[in-house]
C-alpha cells in the first residue's frame, strides 16, 4: 500500500520504474489518439519564448494597479484561471485536483502538480486540461515538486521508496524528463529537509542534506558548498537550507540559521553568495520566537534586484518581507504567503492572512506596488491562491 509522506520540514526545532506513454483527460481517461512526443514537442518549443507563435506575449503590458493584472493566473475551487488582457479571467484547466504546491511553466501553458494520492507527478497541458503522469512510479513514493529545470528539458522533486521511513523531509533529490523519460533519484544516500533549486544556465543544482548546503553538478554528483571560499565564517551550529537562484544564476541565496549574532545566539536570515566575486551578505537576521518552521525558499525578483522572504517566528508563524538585494529596503507583508513577482518586477502579489481569520476562505490576495510601499487588495473569488504572474498574451 502506498502510504502519504509528510512534505516540506516546517517543524523542525529552530535550536539545532515503468512509465505511462499515454495522454490522459482529467477523469482518467487514456486518449490513443494522442501521442506523446506531440506533448513533449510542443512544451519544449512554448517554453522557450521566442517561439510563442500564436500567443504573443506582450512585454510592453503595464499593470496600474486597477483590477486584475493581465497575466496572473490564480487557483480556485473549480480549476485554474488566467487573466486576459482585458481584466477578465478564464478557467484553463477545469476540476478541483490542484493546489498551492501546482508549478506553472514560465509561459504559463503547462503545470506540474501531484496526483490526489500524493504519489505521482503529473503535467497537465493548460487551456487543453490533457495530463500524463510524468512518474508512474510503484515503488516510489514523489511527494514533493520542486520546480521547472528549462535548461535540461526536466523537472525536479523529492522522492521516496515505498518502504523508505517517512519522516518530515522533501525526500530524495530526484528528476526526469519532461516526456517521462529518465527518471533519476539524483542522491540516494540522504534526504532534503528542504525544496532544490536548479540554476538557471548550468547544470547545477544547490540542494540541502539535513540542512547542510550542497551542489549537485550533473555528470558529476554531489559536492559540499564551501562556505569559506565565500568569506563566510558560519557557525558550528548553523545550518542551510531553502536555496534560490537569482535569474541570472550569478547570485546563490540560502535560508542561513546559526549563531550569528555577536554573542553567538542563534539568528535565521538570507545568506546571499555571489558565485562569480565570491563574496556573502548576510541580509535580515533575525531571532525567531518560538518554532515557528523553517522558512520556504526567498523568491528573486526578475530584475534581481528584490527578494520576497519568509521569516516565520519573527512576528507571526507567516511572516513575509519584500527586501532589496542590497539591504537598504524593506517592506512588511504581515503574516502572509505564496508571493508571485509581476515580469517587470515593479508589483509582487502575495495571500494575507487576517489576524481574526479562522479558515482559508478569509485569505485575501494583495498585490505591493515596489515604488510607493503600498499593498491594495485585488479582487477575486473567496478562496483564491496565486499560481504564477507571466507576461500576459493574446
Amino acid at each position: 500500500m502506498r502510504r502519504l509522506i509528510i512534505i516540506p520540514l516546517v517543524l523542525i526545532l529552530l535550536a539545532c520504474g515503468t512509465f505511462s506513454m499515454g495522454f490522459e483527460d482529467q477523469n482518467g481517461d487514456n486518449s490513443p489518439s494522442h501521442d506523446i512526443n506531440e506533448l513533449v514537442q510542443a512544451t519544449l518549443a512554448a517554453l522557450t519564448p521566442q517561439q510563442a507563435g500564436v500567443n504573443q506575449i506582450h512585454n510592453d503590458y503595464y499593470f496600474n494597479g486597477i483590477g486584475l493584472p493581465a497575466g496572473l493566473i490564480y487557483l480556485a475551487s473549480d480549476g485554474i484561471y488566467e487573466v486576459d488582457l482585458e481584466g477578465l479571467s478564464n478557467r484553463i484547466a477545469e476540476g478541483a485536483n490542484f493546489d498551492v504546491h501546482t508549478h506553472v511553466s514560465p509561459d504559463g501553458q503547462y503545470a506540474v502538480h501531484n496526483n490526489s494520492n500524493y504519489d505521482d507527478l503529473h503535467i497537465i497541458s493548460l487551456h487543453e486540461n490533457r495530463t500524463i503522469n510524468l512518474t508512474n512510479t510503484t515503488d516510489r513514493i514523489e511527494c514533493c515538486a520542486a520546480g521547472w529545470w528549462l535548461s535540461q528539458n526536466a523537472f525536479l522533486f523529492g522522492s521516496i521508496g515505498s518502504s523508505d521511513e517517512q519522516g518530515p523531509s522533501s525526500g530524495y533529490l530526484s528528476m526526469v524528463s519532461l516526456d517521462g523519460s529518465e527518471y533519476t533519484v539524483l542522491d540516494p544516500d540522504q534526504q532534503s529537509a528542504t525544496a532544490p533549486a536548479p540554476s538557471p544556465n548550468t547544470a547545477v543544482i544547490a540542494y540541502d542534506r539535513g540542512l547542510e548546503p550542497w551542489l549537485y553538478y550533473l555528470g558529476t554528483g554531489p559536492v559540499k558548498f564551501d562556505l569559506s571560499k565565500y568569506g563566510l565564517n558560519a557557525p558550528s551550529d548553523s545550518k542551510f537550507g531553502s536555496p534560490a537562484w537569482s535569474p541570472d544564476g550569478k547570485f546563490l541565496a540560502w535560508v542561513a540559521g546559526g549563531g550569528f549574532a555577536d554573542n553567538g545566539d542563534w539568528r535565521i536570515g538570507i545568506a546571499i553568495f555571489d558565485m562569480e566575486q565570491q563574496t556573502s551578505t548576510l541580509l535580515h537576521l533575525y531571532s525567531p520566537v518560538g518554532s515557528g518552521g523553517w522558512p520556504s525558499a526567498p523568491v528573486w525578483s526578475p530584475d534581481g534586484q528584490w527578494l520576497a522572504i519568509h521569516s516565520p517566528g519573527e512576528k507571526t508563524r507567516g511572516d513575509h518581507w519584500a527586501i532589496s538585494v542590497d539591504g537598504t529596503q524593506e517592506h512588511y507583508l504581515g503574516s502572509a504567503g505564496y508571493p508571485f513577482w509581476s515580469p517587470d518586477s515593479r508589483w509582487l502579489i502575495y495571500t494575507a492572512w487576517p489576524s481574526n481569520g479562522t479558515s482559508y476562505l478569509d485569505a485575501q490576495i494583495m498585490v505591493l506596488d515596489m515604488n510607493s510601499g503600498t499593498s491594495n487588495q485585488l479582487t477575486l473569488p473567496q478562496g483564491s491562491f496565486p499560481l504564477a504572474w507571466i507576461p500576459p498574451r493574446d
